[in-house]
């Protein structure tokens, strides 16, 4: 899925009294005859179906133009394939690592979009499978958390990355996606790091946002 008019199907599910609930969103791969989401509905005109069935874009490729996940997927991408036993480059992981860090506090002074959307008079219309800052978060480091194991220069560069973000996210809920990865890094060098010196500074790290 490319492209979605949110603003349009919100419009559609307006003038028929309906509720749109979507199971997916820019950037899912879509099979063909699977159902992009569920209409709610009293009565309603062919061609206002017609309508709510063209506000959906889907194509071969993913685009930028609502995926946000897309250029994180990349930059994770390139992150996975440094960490590979064939090329074991720590560096240019670290750098991605960077990427990701600034990426991830711009994003947390950004509004995501509502879950949930409801027409003039407060009645719930559309419910879209939305982006927050704990999706994307998860997809920032949850596959490179995997693949450091092993690498401790890595292992150390994630808990960096996460009490950095844990410092300049303001929203309660922000923090608590940066603790939730600090946890599961911290278990994995407890797991994999075994030089006791190393071990002791990643624990110290991890204090600074775990306690």
């Amino acid at each position: 899925m490319q492209y979605v008019d949110i603003d349009a199907l919100l419009q559609l599910a307006t003038e028929s009294k309906s509720l749109i609930k979507l199971n997916y969103r820019p950037g899912s791969y879509i099979v063909k005859g699977i159902d992009l989401g569920t209409l709610y509905y009293h009565d309603i005109e062919e061609d206002i179906l017609e309508k709510i069935q063209n506000q959906f874009i889907l194509g071969s490729a993913r685009t930028s133009q609502q995926d946000i996940e897309l250029s994180i997927h990349q930059m994770v991408e390139i992150a996975v394939r440094a960490l590979s036993p064939g090329v074991n480059d720590p560096y240019t992981a670290i750098s991605c690592i960077d990427n990701l860090t600034s990426t991830l506090c711009y994003l947390s002074t950004k509004k995501f979009p509502p879950s949930y959307r409801f027409d003039d008079k407060e009645n719930l219309r559309v419910i879209t499978n939305a982006y927050d800052f704990e999706l994307v978060t998860d997809v920032a480091f949850n596959q490179i958390r995997l693949y450091s194991s092993g690498n401790t220069a890595v292992v150390l560069k994630l808990m960096d990355a996460l009490v950095l973000i844990h410092k300049m996210v303001k929203n309660q809920k922000y923090k608590d996606a940066a603790k939730k990865h600090a946890r599961k890094v911290l278990n994995v060098g407890q797991q994999c790091i075994s030089d006791k010196e190393d071990l002791e500074i990643l624990t110290e790290k991890s204090k600074q946002i775990l306690g």
